[in-house]
């Protein structure tokens, strides 16, 4: 195990970390519904009746999104939202996802 593994391997029990993952998944989403939608930032802060500034801030994944910005999303990308609670797992590191 190298450095950066080992250093992915302390941190899955981490909310904080937890969190940031979270955070980019669900980025990734939102982007990939836009690209199958064919809609640019501009397009869907129109559709959320929101700036643009407001859509980078969603899809940065810094933001701590309400679940209510969420379902706003997801009606603009005329998509469901869906929330649940799995049992938990080993994390999958960024360097598991590249690999």
């Amino acid at each position: 195990m190298d450095d950066r593994q080992a250093w992915f391997e302390q941190r899955h029990d981490d909310p904080e970390y937890l969190f940031e993952l979270l955070a980019i998944d669900i980025g990734e989403a939102i982007v990939a519904r836009m690209e199958a939608l064919g809609l640019n930032r501009a397009q869907l802060a129109e559709r959320m009746g929101v700036s643009r500034a407001r859509i980078s801030q969603v899809l940065g994944g810094h933001d701590n999104l309400t679940l209510k910005t969420l379902v706003a999303v997801a009606h603009a990308l005329d998509a469901s939202l869906s929330v649940g609670f799995e049992p938990r797992q080993r994390v999958m590191s960024v360097l598991d996802r590249t690999a």
